[in-house]
């Protein structure tokens, strides 16, 4: 049976006693938001076209002049670019498709 340790950890109780998941313990779980300003931060192509972005030169692989910045987000076409990091790619996906 997995259940909150009300410490913010999750207990996983068997017949043979207790397991903690030390993943979980005492973390404060970052926003999505937060979570995607710093894999932006880390995404090449994101800091690429940034850099065009503010020098006013283009690039082959996107129409720059089609991407704005808000916020430490970038957006192309008005819609928000997920960074290249499969740990919040998921957690988009979960968070918009899983049934609650």
């Amino acid at each position: 049976m997995t259940q909150n340790d009300g410490t913010g950890g999750i207990e996983t109780r068997t017949s043979s006693g207790t397991v903690t998941n030390p993943g979980n313990d005492l973390r404060r779980e970052s926003s999505v938001q937060e979570q995607s300003e710093e894999a932006s931060g880390q995404d090449s192509l994101v800091r690429k076209i940034v850099g065009a972005k503010r020098q006013g030169t283009s690039m082959w692989e996107i129409t720059v002049a089609e991407c704005s910045e808000e916020k430490g987000q970038l957006y192309y076409r008005g819609k928000k670019y997920v960074p290249e990091d499969p740990e919040l790619q998921l957690r988009l996906i979960k968070e918009h498709h899983d049934v609650p």
